[in-house]
């Protein structure tokens, strides 16, 4: 009975050490995620400011033509 207990227990131990590495791999994971998520929103806001400007340039030299 007692071999039985602690041969259970020693798996539910081996068991929590995985699924806290499991947890921690995709910690890891989402924050990579979150990184590249926010760096491509960077990149995208500047591409948006940018052909604004443009935008607007044209708009105005369209205006002078005109």
């Amino acid at each position: 009975m007692l071999e039985g207990t602690i041969n259970y227990d020693i798996r539910e131990k081996k068991n929590l050490v995985s699924l806290k590495t499991n947890l921690s791999d995709q910690n890891k994971i989402l924050d990579n995620n979150k990184k590249e998520k926010n760096g491509l929103l960077v990149v995208t806001k500047n591409k948006e400011a940018e052909d604004k400007k443009i935008l607007a340039e044209r708009q105005a030299e369209d205006r002078k033509s005109t």
